[in-house]
């Protein structure tokens, strides 16, 4: 399991580490018999349930993360799950993920092979005519 935060602390203020750029490259290994997800790559927020963002945080800049995942020639084979990548209220995420998936082998995997969540866009669209 691999944690990704999105803020720089969280509701209690402990510190966390935080890279402009990440990159986790995987090349031919073999994952097998996993009683979970031969990778779970979670992603962190501050705020659930209890802690909503104010209109103020909401509108406060943070830096972004691009998170680069990049596996290639990989075998997933009779895991609880092959790959999740799962976000902690994507809507307030700073990060970006890219996922790079080359050549890759998804066999028996009781959960699925690749569960990734994205977010929701909404694209207001906008015309102005001379």
């Amino acid at each position: 399991m691999t944690r990704h935060y999105n803020q720089p602390t969280n509701e209690w203020l402990d510190i966390f580490q935080r890279f402009r750029w990440e990159f986790i490259r995987m090349f031919g290994l073999t994952l097998i018999d996993n009683r979970y997800e031969a990778i779970h790559a979670l992603s962190i927020t501050r705020y659930h349930a209890l802690y909503v963002p104010t209109f103020e945080e909401l509108q406060r800049a943070l830096r972004i993360a691009e998170i680069s995942y990049i596996v290639e020639a990989c075998v997933f084979e009779s895991n609880g799950g092959g790959v999740l990548a799962e976000h902690n209220h994507v809507e307030f995420s700073n990060n970006v993920w890219i996922w790079q998936l080359y050549g890759n082998r998804f066999e028996r995997n009781v959960g699925g092979g690749f569960d990734i969540e994205l977010p929701r866009v909404r694209r207001k669209l906008s015309c102005f005519l001379p």
